[in-house]
């Protein structure tokens, strides 16, 4: 009886060993996919910044060229072939320049 307790007690360390490996491997693969989800999510908060920074200074640009436009209109400037109209305004809070020249026909 004494050499099946001990062996009952050798095959249950042995299973116990296992148990920890698949626990250590277990967690092991959860620390990735942890880590992996946390960098996505760090890129895609990047992302979003740039896309909003580039939003933003699209409108910024289409104001002052429509402040720009209306400048000419309303100001009695003569639109001849190579003339140029340069101004510079402050947008939301950001300077903007606008340049634009007359390159067609006259």
């Amino acid at each position: 009886m004494q050499v099946k307790g001990k062996r009952l007690k050798v095959k249950m360390k042995n299973k116990k060993g296992s148990a920890l490996v698949f626990v250590m491997v277990a967690l092991l693969f959860l620390a990735g996919v942890g880590l992996t989800f946390v960098f996505w999510l760090s890129s895609e908060s990047r992302q979003a910044g740039r896309r909003q920074a580039v939003t933003r200074d699209y409108y910024v640009a289409e104001a002052g060229t429509e402040k720009a436009i209306l400048d000419i209109k309303s100001g009695g400037y003569i639109w001849t072939k190579g003339f140029t109209y340069t101004s510079s305004y402050i947008l939301n809070g950001e300077q903007v320049e606008v340049k634009i020249t007359n390159v067609g026909e006259e």
